[in-house]
């Protein structure tokens, strides 16, 4: 069944629904040729350089779009298409007296959603709830819930059953042991960046078979993705231009075919994983600040329905890591995409160097971390600039 890749089209209602496939397979989608070309003669051409064209709206004219305008055209959660996906794939297993009882599938990284628990409640399956990062650290063993009884039990983050340390792998390998041994269907699902870890650190590929993993989202599922959301607020009919040029970015030529490559690029900027390009989609959305203080007297026709109106699409966001103490943050950075969200305490644990600087106080400032409660999490948007400089420092990597 992992061999076979499965597509169903459902036409006017979202992107194919893709089956999941097995992990190593991810293909990155590229950028434009234009761009490529173009970014590797940036410093050269800027030389000689003549004053560009003025955009078609300056950013100086735009303000963010509020929240309430966000989600009435990108609603949270940011699961979208991967919860139908997955849904395909396991469907097709559990119907396979066949298949081996435990199912694994690899989440690519900032998946604030939780993909795999979501699925699971929506459907009515068993969620094993994983121990607390505090228990984990105890040096009195927590006994592994037992995991017998009926249907599918669902594991949806491995990586919160360990704490990067000496004394934090004991959970996820009694957990590891207990799926071994257990005769009940099992789906175990984990981060890439925690999977890449645990399999050296506890030989998690030689318990569990060799995971699935979500196909990447190119130009066309992101279009009719972001399209599908747009209009799903039949009232209101919203244009979406880019700012440098105006062009409409769901604008389609006579053969279907897309007229600017706004979503090629977006797909690549994302690296081709949903969520992420759902925030950056949703960061980079602005309005005419003129049109906002008009729209309460303007903004309906005769019949009631608001008028037309348009949100402008601003460039990629370029972040910077902190100039001084480089390294450090690579090191915070890669701990959080491990672990996901962890407290101060715990990220002192996994990297002990933070009790002694402020960087993660410099990450927060320069928008590569964001807070939840009382945690710290890499914010999604960062993540192609983070995965890029981990690479660049020679990090063990992820794969997808």
């Amino acid at each position: 069944m992992a061999d076979q890749k499965k597509t169903i089209a459902i036409e006017g209602e979202g992107p194919d629904i893709v089956a999941l496939q097995p992990l190593g397979n991810y293909q990155y989608p590229a950028l434009p040729a234009d761009e490529k070309v173009g970014r590797f003669f940036t410093g050269f051409l800027a030389l000689f350089r003549l004053d560009e064209d003025a955009p078609a709206m300056a950013d100086a004219d735009l303000g963010r779009a509020t929240l309430e305008e966000l989600d009435a055209i990108a609603a949270p959660p940011a699961c979208g298409p991967a919860l139908d996906e997955i849904g395909l794939t396991v469907c097709e297993w559990l119907a396979d007296d066949s298949a081996r009882s435990i199912m694994a599938i690899v989440v690519p990284p900032c998946d604030e959603n939780d993909v795999l628990a979501t699925w699971a409640r929506d459907n009515g399956h068993d969620v094993l709830s994983p121990p607390t990062r505090q228990s984990i650290m105890d040096p009195i063993r927590t006994p592994i819930p037992d995991l017998e009884g009926d249907g599918l039990l669902v594991v949806p983050q491995l990586e919160t059953w360990f704490v990067r340390h000496r004394n934090g792998l004991v959970p996820v390998r009694d957990l590891l042991a207990a799926i071994d041994a257990t005769e009940r269907r099992c789906l175990v699902g984990c981060n890439s960046w925690a999977w890449a870890f645990l399999k050296k650190a506890v030989d998690s590929d030689m318990v569990l078979p060799t995971p699935l993993t979500f196909e990447a989202f190119g130009e066309k599922r992101l279009r009719q993705w972001f399209e599908g959301l747009a209009v799903g607020d039949r009232v209101r009919q919203v244009s979406f231009c880019l700012s440098k040029s105006g062009a409409d970015v769901f604008e389609l030529s006579g053969e279907d075919s897309p007229k600017n490559d706004y979503f090629q690029k977006l797909a690549a900027h994302s690296l081709g994983i949903p969520w992420i390009a759902w925030h950056i989609w949703r960061r980079s959305l602005r309005h005419d600040r003129e049109e906002g203080d008009t729209e309460a007297v303007e903004g309906e026709t005769e019949t009631g329905i608001r008028a037309p109106e348009t949100l402008w699409i601003t460039g990629f966001e370029e972040l910077s890591l902190p100039s001084q103490h480089r390294q450090s943050a690579l090191l915070v950075l890669h701990a959080l995409l491990i672990h996901g969200a962890l407290t101060a305490q715990t990220l002192r644990l996994v990297v002990p160097l933070v009790g002694e600087s402020n960087i993660v106080s410099a990450l927060l400032t320069a928008g590569f971390v964001e807070r939840e409660g009382d945690t710290v999490r890499s914010r999604p948007a960062a993540y192609p600039t983070v995965r890029a400089a981990l690479a660049s420092a020679g990090f063990p990597m992820d794969t997808l």
